[in-house]
């Protein structure tokens, strides 16, 4: 009776108007798809309201933009900016006809951006690997500090280090864990990055947890194929297509792969998940525009990013032991990018850091791959996981081997043949490393870390820096034929 009482004079005060129950974003807000002359700001709030930004370069001439339409998830696109201008903005929403600011979940209640660059002198991006560990409460708190302490220890080496400010961030899938759902991304990427997000644009991949396996329901929360649609595409705005795309930036072109649903083939019917084979009737929509889009641009420089690396060191100890993904991507991904002569590619998915040398693809004959299952398997991921072996056993992929084309540890020239980082290790580095070395592997680390890349006219140079601040790996490829 107490309880229903102290509940009554409660709501008896709001109505009075003494208590104010203030809404609050509670994603956001985030960069999405920079133009020249424009950027889509998104933010999610506890309760409906109308969607309003106030934005200034000057602190003199202030702009606003309001949709009057009542919403939790909004987004605004900001129009007519000034390249190479730092922009300051805010987030408000009515109040009785009154403007009210809006905090985030890192209690700011203005933010900062620089629109795009309008020269191509330097391009700077920060890479995260497999980063959304934080959203997973089993993952333990050990590992949630270490995605923070990757995050600090890079922007206190850009600060050491006068830096100047990023161009984009670049995530290269499982921003979310395990299964993908909205709780997951807010706590495992949203809030982690807030600041950044809400200053810098990012670009993502699609990874196999930011598709949310339910090994136990077989269910998704988010797919691509046949067209993308869920959490995951819900929360990115993406350029073009929005599972696989491409964008210039500078003298660079970069092109972002769908390595996780990509491979069913373009078909309706009863036989949903039939992966695509050279042998298929069917066409595979992502190789035919990848194809098309890496022979068309004439940019100085390719960077491809994807989730599922096509080789490199194995979840299994057995290296003729694959995960479908990777067997896919191994034997149509891969001969694609060195047939366009790509400079560097991007991947996630494996839980270290492993970087090659520049390699070129030699073709292993082998009568069949498959998915062999561990001597135990625990009862909700049998039926998943025997699945997919039986999926992988009636398929006769192609297997590609890197073979190295230099010795060379950290300069490179763009004749040389392609170099692969693997790097999902900014949320942790929690897989142990093979005692076998690929001796196409330069670099192996088994810590925690994210990379700066840094690209000019005349060369792109990577660095891995871990969580401690350390330099763990870094290369040059230079634009001349003299490294």
């Amino acid at each position: 009776m107490v309880k229903k009482l102290k509940y009554l004079l409660i709501l008896i005060l709001a109505f009075q108007g003494n208590i104010v129950f203030a809404n609050e974003i509670v994603i956001g807000p985030y960069l999405q798809l920079p133009t020249k002359d424009s950027v889509l700001i998104k933010w999610h709030t506890e309760d409906l309201s109308p969607s309003i930004i106030e934005y200034t370069n000057d602190h003199e001439n202030f702009y606003t933009y309001e949709d009057s339409v009542l919403k939790k998830k909004h987004e605004i696109l900001l129009p007519n900016l000034k390249p190479s201008t730092e922009y300051e903005y805010s987030i408000f929403e009515k109040d009785d006809n009154e403007f009210k600011s809006l905090e985030n979940q890192i209690d700011q209640d203005g933010f900062k951006f620089h629109s795009f660059k309008d020269n191509s002198s330097e391009l700077i991006t920060w890479i995260l690997g497999d980063p959304g560990v934080s959203g997973d409460p089993k993952m333990g708190k050990r590992i949630h500090k270490t995605q923070t302490k990757v995050k600090k220890a890079f922007f206190k080496y850009l600060e050491k280090n006068n830096i100047p400010s990023l161009d984009f961030i670049i995530a290269l899938g499982d921003n979310a864990y395990s299964h993908g759902t909205y709780k997951e991304f807010k706590h495992g990427f949203f809030t982690p990055y807030a600041e950044v997000l809400s200053s810098y644009p990012a670009y993502s991949v699609f990874g196999n947890h930011d598709g949310g396996i339910d090994k136990e329901k077989m269910t998704y929360s988010a797919r691509s194929y046949p067209k993308a649609h869920g959490i995951y595409y819900d929360l990115f705005s993406l350029p073009h297509n929005e599972s696989y795309y491409s964008f210039n930036r500078g003298n660079t072109h970069f092109v972002f792969l769908d390595s996780f649903d990509s491979f069913w083939e373009n078909f309706n019917g009863e036989n949903y998940e039939k992966v695509w084979t050279e042998n298929s009737s069917e066409r595979n929509s992502m190789l035919e525009w990848l194809e098309k889009d890496l022979k068309s641009h004439s940019e100085t420089w390719t960077v491809v990013a994807f989730h599922h690396p096509p080789f490199g060191q194995t979840e299994h100890k057995d290296e003729k032991t694959q995960d479908i993904w990777k067997a896919w991507t191994n034997a149509y991904i891969a001969p694609i990018l060195h047939k366009h002569n790509v400079d560097l590619v991007l991947m996630g998915h494996i839980h270290n850091y492993q970087r090659s040398y520049p390699v070129h693809l030699q073709r292993e004959d082998l009568d069949r791959l498959s998915l062999k299952p561990k001597s135990k398997i625990k009862k909700h991921k049998e039926h998943f996981v025997r699945k997919y072996i039986k999926l992988l056993d009636k398929l006769n992929l192609p297997r590609y081997i890197p073979i190295a084309t230099s010795n060379e540890r950290i300069h490179y020239s763009k004749k040389d043949d392609p170099i692969y980082v693997i790097m999902g290790s900014s949320g942790a580095a929690f897989r142990d490393l093979p005692d076998e070395v690929d001796p196409s592997f330069f670099v192996r680390e088994k810590k925690a870390g994210s990379t700066l890349l840094r690209i000019t006219k005349d060369q792109i140079n990577l660095k891995f820096i871990s969580s401690h601040g350390d330099i763990l790996d870094e290369f040059i490829i230079r634009a001349d034929t003299n490294p």
